[in-house]
């Protein structure tokens, strides 16, 4: 095995970019599954609702990938990872955003009258107790299994709790094991075994017990902490951080990465659909993709100011979407053009989500999330940046 580098600062470029993509995507899926929720129908279809589903892994992926090879860097440079600031550093960067999404969302919100929708509404208050200390506790993806519905604003931070859970254990386990390979194998390999038996023992074993509801919340709470998909992204990081050049000339090259992308649009489409084991292969795509960006020849031109910004604000991009996709659909309630049979009123809708969401994500990046990030980069042991290094 080759001697890794050890770069000054960690920098890959285009990942700012697929960020980009995937906050715009899920936007966009969830400004469609709003319309079947309060309208009743689609304009695009369940095909571009299931696009925030992909989106999502794509973050997966992505978090996955940079992380590993910061742990990777942070072990090879100081023989040891240091736990404490890795979850300062976490703490930093996920809780503020988070938790002002989860008091506007649970405690704000729901007071605002002109912003209540009744079809969402009835999700608020059942169990709401309970909803509040799962929310509270970091723990958002188990108030989803559990209760399921579409709790209107924090729903949408189940994903970051599986992410934080993935946190709290994957640094730790580079920690401690002196090769680390063997395990990224054993949990991709693990954890579509688990969703299958999890349904098998749902149905066999669960449902002549146990009420619909206990049922179908344990399988979607085993289906929703996805470690395989991130661990599929730090496998990658690990072959660039000890192969790179044969990352970058065999596995992530361009045609490699082209067909990467048909196999992507093939299961995004619809036309291809594999049980258990789709998400899998998928991620495995999103990692090919996603090293022809940051370590080869691109086939995406993904390094521009633009998308770089928008990566920059992705997390503001999901974090407050659905508040103004709520807010709008009020909005052009009020002047009878929410869901009109017209298309010019759909667009106007989704341009007018996309760009108050956009403007107050940038907001929120420069003068709410910035003192928290500078604090961040204290913690630091291996420099990272999402924007390109300046030469000296």
């Amino acid at each position: 095995m080759s001697t890794p580098s050890k770069p000054h600062t960690v920098y890959f470029p285009g990942l700012n970019g697929l960020r980009a993509i995937a906050a715009l995507l899920v936007v966009l899926g969830h400004i469609e599954l709003n319309r079947k929720v309060v309208a009743g129908d689609y304009l695009l279809g369940i095909q571009v609702i299931k696009l925030a589903q992909h989106a999502v892994n794509v973050f997966f992926v992505l978090s996955g990938y940079l992380i590993t090879y910061l742990l990777l860097s942070e072990k090879s440079l100081k023989g040891t990872i240091h736990l404490k600031r890795f979850y300062i550093r976490r703490i930093l960067r996920i809780w503020p955003l988070y938790y002002l999404i989860f008091i506007f969302g649970l405690f704000v919100f729901p007071y605002i009258d002109f912003l209540r929708i009744a079809v969402y509404d009835q999700h608020i208050w059942p169990h709401y107790g309970v909803k509040i200390l799962l929310f509270g506790g970091m723990l958002p993806q188990f108030s989803y299994a559990i209760f399921g519905g579409m709790v209107p604003v924090v729903t949408i931070l189940w994903s970051i709790g599986v992410e934080e859970a993935f946190y709290l254990i994957w640094p730790m386990l580079v920690r401690i094991f002196k090769r680390i390979l063997p395990v990224m194998v054993t949990i991709i390999i693990l954890l579509p075994v688990l969703r299958w038996a999890a349904e098998v023992v749902a149905d066999s074993w669960l449902a002549p017990r146990y009420s619909q509801f206990v049922v179908s919340g344990f399988v979607s709470l085993v289906g929703h902490h996805r470690f395989d998909v991130m661990a599929i992204g730090a496998l990658m990081a690990y072959g660039v951080f000890y192969r790179r050049a044969f990352i970058a000339t065999r596995v992530a090259a361009p045609l490699p990465a082209l067909l990467s992308i048909l196999g992507i649009a093939a299961f995004w489409s619809g036309a291809v659909n594999i049980p258990y084991l789709g998400t899998t292969l998928q991620a495995a795509l999103y990692a090919i993709v996603i090293a022809n960006v940051s370590v080869s020849r691109p086939v995406l031109p993904l390094e521009n100011r633009i998308m770089n910004h928008l990566g920059k604000i992705s997390y503001g991009i999901y974090a407050y979407h659905y508040i103004f996709i709520l807010l709008f659909t009020q909005v052009f309630r009020q002047w009878g053009g929410f869901a009109s049979p017209g298309i010019g009123m759909e667009i106007l809708f989704q341009v007018t989500v996309f760009l108050t969401t956009i403007l107050v994500a940038s907001l929120s990046y420069a003068y709410f999330e910035a003192p928290f990030l500078r604090i961040k980069r204290k913690f630091m042991i291996v420099k990272s940046s999402n924007t390109r290094p300046t030469s000296s």
